[in-house]
């Protein structure tokens, strides 16, 4: 087997980095989402929260990398749970 070409190991690199972001950023974004969810918007904010932190999980275990930001995703998404059932317990109050 002949040994990786440079340009490749240099794109393999850039694939990793922009995974890297993509990943810090979908940390970032379902944190907010959860915390504005549990004060308003909970329906819509917890399931933003929720998919963005389950694709941020989904990358980090696919391609091995920003395992640092496990802590804050799954708390995310528990929290996205939560925004949806209080959200959801509320307007259920509402009605009846």
């Amino acid at each position: 087997m002949s040994p990786p070409v440079y340009g490749q190991q240099m794109q393999y690199d850039l694939q990793q980095a922009q995974t890297y972001e993509e990943i810090k950023k979908l940390a970032k974004r379902s944190m907010a989402f959860s915390i504005i969810g549990f004060f308003i918007g909970g329906l819509i904010f917890g399931t933003l929260a929720f998919s963005r932190a389950n694709k941020a999980l989904d990358l980090m275990q696919q391609y091995n990398l920003g395992h640092e930001f496990a802590g804050k995703l799954k708390f995310a998404k528990v929290m996205g749970i939560i925004d949806v059932i209080l959200a959801l317990l509320i307007i259920f109050g509402r009605i009846f």
